[in-house]
Parts: C-alpha cells; structure tokens; sequence
C-alpha cells in the first residue's frame, strides 16, 4: 500500500480518499507486468539463475509555456533497456536485446496512444493537484547559508570545507573561487541531503 507521509501530500487524500488506493492499484499491476518482462528478458539474456531486476519509471512535467513533457522507460539490472517517445508513439531500445520487445510494442499503437494520454493528460492533471496543495513547499525559495571552514591532515594537507544550508529548491552549484578565478581541481561534492524544515543541505570539500 502506498502511505502518504508528507503532510501536504496527506491533504490530498481529504479531497479524494480513493486517490492513494488508485495509485496503489496501479503499482501492484505494474509489479505484475514487470515480473512478465523479467521472465522475458532473462530469456533473451540466456539467464536461468541468479538475481535481476526490472525496473520502470515514469514521470511528467508542464513548463511555464504550457509545454508538456513526460517520459516512461524501463531498466534492467541498473542500466536502461527501453524508452518511450510520446511525439512518435514508439519504443526507443538501450539494449540489443530489446529490440524484438520495441518492434512488438511499436506494432501496439492502441498501447501507445494510451501512454501518451496519461503523460499528456492523467499525469499532468495529478501534477497539478499536487502543486496546488504543496505550492508552499515545493515552490518554496530560500537562499542558502554558507560557511567554509578548514581542516587539517596529519600529512600537513589543507582541506577547505564548503557546507551550504537552508536553502531551497533542491537544485545547487557550488564552485570555488581564488582571486576572482574559478578554481576546479579536486573537488568533492556530497550528497543533497534534506532538512526537516523542507530546505536542503550540501557540502562540498576542495
């Protein structure tokens, strides 16, 4: 079952408690259909034993212009496999062994259209019932908090510690300057981590 844990997210279910059942739903036919194409896949990989995986993401986006994007593409064992392309309604193949499931699916243009729909339509109008209620959060735009401090090794080495906090949206670049001069070298960036305040937290060592 999928849980909600956000409390923006949780406001969502106040104006249609069916709506997390349905996505539930879909997940749970979704694991169905990938188990399929696992068994498929190992068959063309010549793969009877061992442990694999198939995965699926999918997504949507809408610009300011009212340009609508959206993608769905499958992995297997970590690296991708197959992608669809809304504008042509066909099947992209990562993989050579992909190719026999692309000219099967690109013959199932009913499956395809279907695809584009939800991109172009169901995603989008999901998209859009989030922002309403999270527009708070995920809209929200602070400025990062900047400190640099300096660390010592035992072999005389100067680290220069970066760590910018409190800032949001999620997206950061961080860069090194000496005299004016952009400085690359070795560079260490960490992972963005979140907050429990909704901001974002990085660090970067030089």
């Amino acid at each position: 079952e999928i849980v909600s844990e956000l409390p923006w997210v949780q406001k969502t279910e106040e104006e249609d408690p069916q709506l997390w059942d349905l996505h539930t739903q879909c997940v749970r036919n979704q694991e169905l259909y990938l188990g399929g194409h696992l068994v498929t896949v190992q068959k063309r990989f010549n793969q009877s034993r061992g442990f694999h995986t198939m995965q699926f993401m999918v997504g949507c986006g809408l610009n300011a212009d009212g340009r609508k994007g959206g993608f769905a593409q499958y992995g297997y064992d970590g690296g991708n496999f197959i992608a669809f392309d809304k504008e042509t309604l066909t099947w992209t193949a990562a993989d050579v062994s992909a190719q026999i499931i692309k000219r099967n699916w690109d013959l199932n243009q009913p499956r395809s259209r279907r695809w584009k729909a939800y991109l172009e339509v169901t995603c989008i109008e999901w998209l859009r019932k989030y922002l309403r209620y999270g527009k708070e959060t995920l809209l929200r735009k602070e400025t990062p908090v900047v400190k640099v401090t300096r660390r010592d090794s035992q072999e005389g080495l100067e680290t220069l510690l970066c760590r910018a906090h409190g800032f949001s949206p999620k997206e950061i670049d961080i860069t090194w300057r000496k005299d004016g001069e952009v400085r690359q070298g070795d560079m260490f960036h960490g992972v963005v981590s979140p907050n429990a305040d909704g901001t974002y937290v990085h660090l970067v060592e030089h």
